[in-house]
C-alpha cells in the first residue's frame, strides 16, 4: 500500500498542493485552474497563500497558476506586499497579458484594476526590451498588451520605447527577425538552407530553438559540422536533459548525432536522492504513435533513461510477455545507464523486445517478479506504460516500495488518480517527472 494513502488530503491547503503538482505535468486551462482554486480557496490562511504562491512559481516552474494564487488571494485581502508579489510574478510580457484576464475572471470585470495590480503592471511593462514586447504581444482571451498601456498609462523610459508602445495602441507592431519570421517568408529550398545559415551565424538560433531545429537544418542541407559547433556551444542551464534527449529523435546524420549524446553525457545532475526501480514497458502496443514524429516507446525510454542518469541509484527492468497465456516475462538491465549513450540505450530497449515477447503489460506479475529478483532494497518504483494491461486473472497490483508511481503516457488528460495502490497515477508524461516525484515525496 502507497504511503500517501496515510495522508490526510482532505484540508484545503493539501487539496492545492496536489493540484499544483499536477500542474507540473500540464498546466491546465486558466478556467479550470481558477475554479478550482476559488472552490478550495476559502480557508486557506495568509501563511499557506505564500507558501503556495512560493511553491508553484519558484520551485515548480509554473507561470499561471502562481498569478490566479495571488489574484484571488487579493480579492480577499490574503495577500501580503501585493504590488512586489505581482512585480516577481509577471515574469514576460504575455503575463500582463494573463493577469488582467485573470483578474477579469475572478472578479468579473477589469475596472476598477486594484491598484496594487495597477502599479505593478505599470513598473513591470516598461522593464522589457522591445523585442520580448513585440514577441509577447498576443491576444489572450480577448485581452492584448495594448489593454495594459490604456488601463495603467505606463510612463516609457526610452524614445524608442515609447514609438513602441504607439505602435502596440495603433496595432501596428513590426514583424520580429526571429527563425519563424525568416523561414515562413523564404520561397525556395536554396533560400530556407541560406536563412538557416545566416541565423545560425548571427546567433539567432540557439539553445532550445536550435534543439528543436536540428531536423530542420538537416534537412536544408546546413552544413552538420557548422551545425555541431554551434550545438557544442548550447547553454546547459537553458536546457534540461529531457529536450536534449528529444533532440535526438530522427536525428539522420551521425555528426550531430554523436554531438547531442556528447551534451547529454555532460548534463545528467543527480536530483533524486535514493534508490529508484524503473520497470519500463516494451510490449507491442508501445510502438503506437504517441504524436506525428515519435512512438509510445522512445518517449517511455526517453523517461526510462532520464530517469536512471538523474537517480543516486536506479535498475531499469524490462517487461512484456504472452497475452495467449496471460504470462508477462521480465528482464533487468544489467548495464548502469549512467554509463551507457542514450542512442546504446534506446537500441538494447529494441533488441531486448524480440527475447522477452511482445504482449502485456503485466503490471502486477511485473512487481511481484521485482520484488522477488531484484537485489536491495527500492526507495521508490517508477512504471512507464501504456497502461494496456492484459492480464485476465488478476489487475489489481500491490507495489511493494514506499513511494510507487505508474505513468500511462498513452493518455494525454495529465490527471492524478489518488485512490488506488499507488502513491499516484500520472496519465500522462512530461520532462518535469524528476520534479513531481522529488516534490510529491516531500510533501505527502
Amino acid at each position: 500500500m502507497s504511503q500517501s494513502n496515510s495522508v490526510p488530503l482532505d484540508t484545503p491547503y493539501k487539496r492545492i498542493l496536489r493540484f499544483l503538482l499536477s500542474n507540473i505535468f500540464n498546466v491546465r486551462n486558466t478556467n479550470v485552474i481558477v475554479d478550482y482554486i476559488k472552490n478550495n480557496f476559502e480557508h486557506l490562511s495568509v501563511d499557506e497563500v505564500r507558501q503556495l504562491i512560493h511553491l508553484s512559481s519558484v520551485q515548480y516552474k509554473l507561470r499561471t497558476v502562481p498569478l490566479v494564487l495571488a489574484i484571488i488571494a487579493l480579492k480577499h485581502n490574503k495577500l501580503e506586499n501585493p504590488k512586489e508579489v505581482f512585480l516577481q510574478l509577471l515574469t514576460q510580457p504575455n503575463l500582463l497579458t494573463t493577469a488582467l484576464s485573470i483578474y477579469e475572471q475572478v472578479n468579473g470585470n477589469v475596472k476598477p484594476l486594484a491598484a496594487s495590480l495597477k502599479k505593478a503592471l505599470a513598473e513591470k511593462i516598461v522593464t522589457f526590451n522591445n523585442y520580448s514586447l513585440i514577441k509577447g504581444n498576443v491576444t489572450i482571451n480577448n485581452f492584448k498588451l495594448s489593454d495594459v498601456i490604456k488601463l495603467t498609462h505606463p510612463k516609457a523610459i526610452s524614445k524608442d520605447q515609447e514609438i513602441l508602445f504607439k505602435q502596440i495602441l495603433d496595432g501596428d507592431t513590426p514583424k520580429l527577425d526571429n527563425w519563424e519570421t525568416v523561414i515562413s517568408s523564404a520561397k525556395t529550398q536554396q533560400e530556407r538552407q541560406v536563412q538557416w545559415e545566416r541565423l545560425l551565424l548571427d546567433g539567432k538560433l540557439v539553445n532550445l530553438n536550435l534543439l528543436r531545429n536540428l531536423n530542420n537544418l538537416v534537412d536544408y542541407s546546413v552544413n552538420p559540422n557548422f551545425v555541431l559547433e554551434k550545438l557544442s556551444n548550447i547553454n546547459l542551464d537553458k536546457v534540461n536533459l529531457f529536450q536534449l534527449l528529444n533532440a535526438t529523435l530522427n536525428i539522420k546524420n551521425k555528426v550531430i548525432l554523436e554531438g547531442l549524446n556528447t551534451l547529454i553525457n555532460t548534463q545528467s545532475k543527480l536530483s533524486l536522492d535514493g534508490r529508484t526501480l524503473i520497470i519500463l514497458d516494451i510490449s507491442g502496443s508501445m510502438s503506437a504513435a504517441i504524436d506525428h514524429n515519435k512512438t509510445r516507446l522512445q518517449v517511455a525510454t526517453m523517461l526510462a533513461f532520464y530517469l536512471g542518469r538523474i537517480c543516486e541509484n536506479s535498475l531499469v527492468v524490462f517487461t512484456a510477455g504472452n497475452d495467449g497465456a496471460s504470462i508477462g516475462k521480465h528482464k533487468i538491465y544489467t548495464k548502469d545507464v549512467k554509463n551507457v549513450s542514450y542512442t546504446k540505450f534506446f537500441e538494447d530497449t529494441c533488441a531486448t523486445n524480440s527475447e522477452i515477447g511482445a504482449g502485456g503489460i503485466f503490471t502486477r506479475q511485473c512487481l511481484e517478479w521485482c520484488e522477488d529478483n531484484t537485489p536491495g532494497r527500492f526507495n521508490r518504483t517508477v512504471v512507464i506504460s501504456d497502461s494496456c494491461d492484459c492480464d485476465r486473472y488478476n489487475k489489481v497490483s500491490r507495489p511493494f516500495t514506499t513511494y510507487s508511481f505508474l505513468l500511462n503516457i498513452a493518455n494525454t488528460s495529465n490527471e492524478m488518480v489518488t485512490d488506488s495502490n499507488w502513491s499516484s497515477e500520472i496519465n500522462g508524461w512530461s520532462e518535469n517527472l524528476p520534479l513531481f516525484i522529488k516534490e510529491f515525496e516531500s510533501n505527502f
